[in-house]
């Protein structure tokens, strides 16, 4: 597996089954050890669960598309030496529309980060053509208080709470390039660079 796409459409064969036993467990070994590689295996899973597409060359583009991003986003955490930088490991704003479905008809953006071991999974709804709300939910995670999470973007900032199932929600914010702060007991649990 030389570069992305090899990888990538490697990786799309194990998943429909298309190895032969040794390759499937060599594919399976190589990502116990190879961080990068499980979370691509786990993109390329979820683009399988999201999407209908039947014909995969349709969703190559936007898997290197997406893979790129996410190793992106892991360099930077790594470069910053702190795993609350949060990893965006999937963004139904780049994932191919099912066969038959129009693009007006999808209103709702869905992102999935991970940061550090919680997911965090955001559902994002557009109110007027210069505001969204967006309602977030925290999980695997169990804290002593609701965490709250803070929106900043130059001069704007926007504050909430969690409720005690991690679910938020901020009503309506303007579109704009935001830093999403999660906060538990006064202590930065996650940082995530959120683009509205």
């Amino acid at each position: 597996m030389h570069n992305e796409i090899d990888k990538i459409e490697f990786l799309l064969k194990f998943i429909r089954g298309g190895l032969s036993d040794d390759a499937a467990k060599d594919v399976e070994q190589a990502l116990k050890s190879d961080p990068e590689l499980m979370m691509l295996f786990q993109l390329l899973t979820e683009i399988e669960n999201e999407t209908k597409v039947s014909d995969w060359s349709h969703i190559l583009k936007f898997a290197n598309q997406s893979a790129g991003r996410m190793f992106d986003d892991f360099q930077k955490s790594r470069n910053r030496g702190d795993d609350i930088y949060a990893i965006r490991t999937y963004d139904s704003k780049l994932t191919p529309l099912p066969e038959g479905v129009r693009p007006a008809a999808v209103d709702c953006r869905r992102i999935k980060y991970k940061v550090s071991e919680y997911d965090l999974e955001l559902s994002i709804y557009p109110i007027s053509t210069d505001s969204r709300e967006i309602i977030g939910k925290i999980h695997k995670a169990a804290f002593k208080e609701p965490p709250e999470v803070s929106l900043k973007a130059g001069r704007m900032s926007f504050e909430v709470v969690a409720d005690r199932f991690n679910l938020f929600r901020f009503e309506r914010v303007p579109v704009a390039e935001y830093t999403m702060t999660l906060i538990s007991s006064g202590d930065a649990i996650g940082i995530v660079e959120l683009s509205l």
